[in-house]
């Protein structure tokens, strides 16, 4: 590793990163916020749906095509889509009003709620995962598939980081948490 990258200790005892880590450290949450605030893929819309029913029709299809399960159950969705169950249960019961999903009793357990699309609620998602397919076309044609790939490799490499990371957190916890 370069010796300006690594880690320098102060004479305090501190670990300060060098001026150089700590410049991309800058320049990653700053790319990480512009990102999110221009998020072009959640703000797609359809005429019938706002963007976030959009988004959950589009999961809803997802998870039915690729998955090829009937029923969904609402809390897959919610996690899909990163929002509590209460608020995908407003979300749903809107979709299930303007007759784009249905709700029903999930297989034998009688307490378990899934849902479905219907016929317009599938035609819908039909046209938002077309559109996702297009903004995702012209992203890697602006950037290149090269690139794409690239960043891809990257990606999994912080999630894996961040995971094993977590799970390393969930160890220590629970061990510290025994008796």
């Amino acid at each position: 590793m370069n010796q300006e990258n690594q880690i320098t200790p102060p004479s305090s005892g501190e670990v300060r990163p060098s001026a150089e880590m700590e410049s991309l450290r800058l320049e990653f949450f700053d790319l990480i916020r512009r990102v999110h605030q221009y998020r072009p893929m959640s703000s797609i819309s359809v005429e019938g749906a706002t963007p976030t029913e959009a988004r959950a029709l589009h999961v809803i299809f997802l998870m039915e095509t690729q998955t090829g399960v009937a029923r969904v159950r609402p809390g897959c969705v919610a996690q899909q889509m990163h929002v509590t169950p209460s608020a995908m249960s407003q979300v749903l019961r809107t979709l299930s009003a303007k007759g784009l999903v249905e709700r029903g009793r999930d297989g034998d357990d009688y307490r378990a709620v899934a849902v479905r699309l219907t016929e317009s609620g599938r035609a819908l998602a039909e046209k938002v995962d077309s559109e996702f397919s297009r903004r995702a076309r012209e992203l890697v044609e602006y950037v290149g598939v090269e690139r794409m790939r690239a960043m891809v490799e990257t990606m999994n490499l912080i999630a894996e980081f961040q995971r094993e990371r977590q799970e390393g957190t969930d160890e220590d916890s629970s061990v510290s948490a025994r008796p």
